[in-house]
Formats: structure tokens, sequence, C-alpha cells
């Protein structure tokens, strides 16, 4: 083939890639047998507020009582609050891997309080005052306890979440998907791909932006796109050719479930099975993330380069 039909095929296969659909329908997961307990280190739930608490306040005036002197006035409160949290899980596995999914919480929660105020002042303010008086005595009782159960309750929720987030290896759901992949072309008479070393950091930093913000979409970003990502990584002799495939809300009871519903997704997809059955491709990278649904995300890059050099 002469260099510039070679060039014009390798262009071709990037716009090829830049214009691939997006798979986002997750598959029913069949049957499969029990994951095996994870080897897992530790596992920890952080709940932060990342909003101000928005208190609403409802007065109600009890009694008011006009003694010599003084004015006594009583009144009850009930405190409304709101406030957004985030929950975070972070799970570490014995082989030092790492799984991190997150929650946003919307929070509501409620407080009553009485209080009486006592006012002394001159007579045409003293109702006022007491009044006044009545309400920051209110407020200092109810508010503190709308914050608390604000806090307690977004803390009870993100546990209750935490508890049904699969605890699946990250870097086991990767190497099933390259040898399955890899499986599927050889049936083709297609050479493996090769798992690129590092890959799966940038991968993986977008697998979990997608899971974070729930849009499943390419990063087409000049300066931070998986083409930039790929050429950052140094393979030797770039090509310049490379395609990536994305998927997301795929579920599995075990590593290698997961695994084999997001590659036959992909392969019942024309454009995504176009990118696995590529023979110009030589390397891959694969990045996967939780969402807060418990659905996973998968980012699988492919690239034409000669990243040897890496090994």
């Amino acid at each position: 083939m002469r260099p510039a039909d070679l060039r014009a095929l390798m262009v071709r296969s990037a716009l090829l890639a830049l214009l691939i659909g997006l798979l986002g329908g997750p598959l029913v997961v069949g049957a499969a047998a029990p994951a095996a307990a994870a080897c897992v280190t530790s596992e920890t739930v952080t709940t932060t507020r990342t909003s101000a608490v928005h208190i609403s306040r409802d007065w109600r005036l009890l009694s008011l009582r006009r003694l010599p002197g003084r004015t006594v006035a009583k009144v009850r409160l009930i405190s409304t609050g709101t406030a957004t949290f985030r929950a975070v899980r972070v799970v570490r596995f014995c082989d030092g891997d790492e799984l991190r999914s997150r929650l946003v919480i919307q929070a509501r929660a409620r407080a009553k309080a009485k209080a009486r105020g006592i006012s002394e002042a001159k007579p045409r303010v003293r109702t006022a005052r007491a009044k006044a008086a009545a309400q920051v005595a209110a407020r200092s009782k109810a508010d503190p306890v709308v914050r608390s159960r604000l806090l307690s309750r977004a803390t009870a929720s993100g546990a209750g979440w935490a508890e049904t987030q699969p605890s699946l290896e990250p870097h086991l759901i990767r190497a099933e998907i390259i040898r399955l992949v890899n499986q599927h072309r050889a049936t083709l008479g297609r050479a493996p791909v090769s798992d690129i070393p590092g890959g799966w950091i940038l991968a993986t930093e977008w697998a979990e932006h997608v899971a974070r913000t729930g849009v499943l979409a390419h990063d087409t970003d000049p300066q931070t796109s998986y083409v930039r990502d790929l050429i950052s990584l140094g393979c030797a002799n770039p090509v310049g050719a490379y395609a990536e495939n994305a998927a997301m809300g795929y579920r599995g009871d075990t590593e290698t479930a997961l695994a084999r519903n997001l590659v036959n997704g992909w392969l019942g997809s024309s454009g995504h099975r176009q990118q696995i059955e590529n023979g110009l491709w030589d390397w891959t990278a694969v990045g996967v993330a939780l969402q807060a649904n418990g659905g996973w995300v998968a980012i699988q890059r492919f690239s034409a380069d000669d990243c040897s050099n890496l090994s």
C-alpha cells in the first residue's frame, strides 16, 4: 500500500472513531454464579454537606401577657431545613485497587420549639421586643436540631445506599473486558490487543466523569480528549489512529458476568463492533467506574501506535 493510501486509511479510521455512537441501554443480566467474597481491606462512607442549610420558619403566637412594668410573649416555632450532601464510598482491596462511588443526597428535616420572651422596655415597644425575644429563644432551640437532623438523615441515607453498592474489583473487570474482546477478535483471525501500561488511569478518569454526571459522551475537548490522552502516554512511532467505545448502566453479579454483558452490548452495536474487530488496533486501555445507582460505566480505547516501549 502506498504511503498516501495508508495515511488516508488512518484519517478515515480516526474520523470513524469520532463518529461512532454511544451505547447507553443496559442488557438484561442473565443468571450468574454468586460472586465470591472480595478481598476487601477497608470500606468507608463519608457524608459531607455541599450547600448552605436553608431554613424556613413558621411562627405562632401562643400568648401575650401584659404585666406591670413588663410584657411576656410565648411563641411556637416550626423550622424546616433543607441541604444538599454528598456521600462518597471508598472500597480498598487487598491488591491495592480502589473503588469509589458517589451519591448526591437532598436532605430535609423539621424541628419544633416553644419559647417565651420578656421585655421591660418602654410601653410603646415592650410588646414587639417581647415577641422578638421569644422568637430568638425559639430559634436557638430549633435551628441546631434541624442542622443535626439533616446531617443524621443524610448520613443514614449514605450508609443505606452504600450497603446496596457492589464490591466488584475494577482491575478484574478491566482484565475481563480485554480478555473477552480478544476472544472475539481471535474468532476472526485478528491479533489480540495489548493493555497499554498506565492507560487505564486516564480511561478511568473519564469513566468516573461519566458516572458522576450521568451523561454518556466522548471527551472531544482538544486538551483533554481520549485522543490527547492516548498521545500523552508516550507510545513510540505514533500512527495517529484512535477510537473509543463507551457504555453506561450495565450490571453483573461477578466481574466476568459484568464484563460479558458490556462486551456483548458493544458487539450488538455495529459501530462499537467495528472498533472491536478492527485489525488496525494493537493496543487498548480500559477504565470502569461505578454509578450511584449501582450500574457501571466502561470506557475502552484503541490505538494503532506502537506502545511496546512502555512495557
